[in-house]
């Protein structure tokens, strides 16, 4: 006889407290409302307090435990010093989930050095910062859970698009050097790298005529991945349903990357 509450079970994080960047909207907001749905104390974060406040409501309206703290994710230092001061508030973070990112895109010759380091920062050297700040807290626990927002740019790649590629191959790197050092104390590290989602972000894209048809031409599925879909995989690897899997970069895309 077929036991859902077993299954439920798998992917519950009651007891548990979740830290997702870049929440306001999109891929990390439906990722918060996943985690807290799943029965975590999650913690939004962004820059607009206002917005933040609103989703937090929002939340507690459905029943679920919620909060935010405001810092600018595309500073690793900052990044780190908000989260230092969460973890003295709250004893420890059980789940990381890095996805702030700027979204830069232009040709090698108009990317100074200024905006390379800066794209890095926001992407590698902030999810970097994150993972070592609250790491120390999951290893005395034994238990923890670090995930990082990549994308199928990490290992393919197109024109004007040079220092997004290397800043999510870079993440895909560090997520196997996490899970090496960090899985003795039972914290799993792995990446999500989403293919081309719908959010706010990309809508001007895909009421691009050109763009949208080669997205739709070059996809198995034949349209836009859903923010949802995104939050799902997330779920997997934030719950003990995906306790066995670290070091891995889960690409979401709809088969994209498989095709030619």
């Amino acid at each position: 006889m077929s036991n859902p509450d077993a299954v439920f079970q798998r992917f519950s994080l009651v007891g548990r407290k979740a830290l997702i960047t870049g929440s306001s909207r999109g891929i990390g907001w439906e990722t918060a409302k996943a985690l807290a749905e799943a029965g975590a104390k999650v913690f939004l974060n962004g820059r607009d307090e206002k917005v933040l406040a609103d989703q937090v409501s929002e939340l507690k309206i459905e029943g679920h435990a919620a909060d935010f703290i405001c810092f600018d994710a595309f500073d690793a230092e900052a990044s780190a010093a908000a989260a230092s001061t969460l973890l003295q508030q709250e004893g420890c973070i059980d789940i990381l989930v890095s996805n702030a990112g700027a979204a830069f895109r232009n040709s090698l010759a108009d990317t100074s050095l200024g905006d390379w380091r800066g794209v890095l920062e926001s992407h590698l050297s902030t999810g970097f910062a994150l993972a070592k700040t609250l790491a120390p807290a999951m290893q005395q626990q034994e238990w923890g859970r670090i995930i990082l927002t990549s994308s199928v740019m990490g290992e393919v790649s197109r024109p004007n698009n040079t220092a997004y590629t290397a800043a999510k191959g870079g993440m895909n790197s560090l997520v196997r050097a996490l899970a090496a050092e960090l899985g003795t104390d039972g914290i799993t590290c792995n990446a999500i790298a989403p293919g081309w989602v719908l959010t706010k972000a990309t809508e001007s894209l895909s009421l691009d005529n050109e763009w949208n048809t080669m997205i739709v031409n070059r996809n198995p599925l034949k349209r836009w991945g859903r923010p949802e879909e995104i939050a799902s995989a997330m779920l997997l690897l934030a719950s003990d349903a995906g306790s066995f899997i670290t070091g891995q970069v889960v690409t979401v895309d709809g088969g994209l990357s498989a095709v030619l």
